[in-house]
């Protein structure tokens, strides 16, 4: 996400209203920002999960991470 001030932000759409756009940064952290502050909207092509991650954990730990994964709200 563009803002006018030039500031770019990854994130998750938590949620949208007429007048705002909730998004769920890395961390968990919400942050609130009225639409007139966005100039553009795009998906990303990469995962927020670091490339190679999953090569250095076990079969458990992966189990784990999904586990957690699967219960944020």
């Amino acid at each position: 996400m563009q803002l006018a001030d030039g500031e770019t932000l990854s994130g998750i759409v938590a949620e949208e209203t007429g007048t705002s756009l909730t998004l769920k940064l890395a961390g968990g952290t919400l942050r609130v920002i009225p639409r007139q502050s966005v100039t553009r909207i795009s998906a990303s092509q990469l995962s927020l999960m670091p490339e190679g991650l999953e090569a250095g954990l076990t079969p458990q730990q992966m189990a784990d991470l999904i586990a957690v994964l699967r219960a944020a709200p």
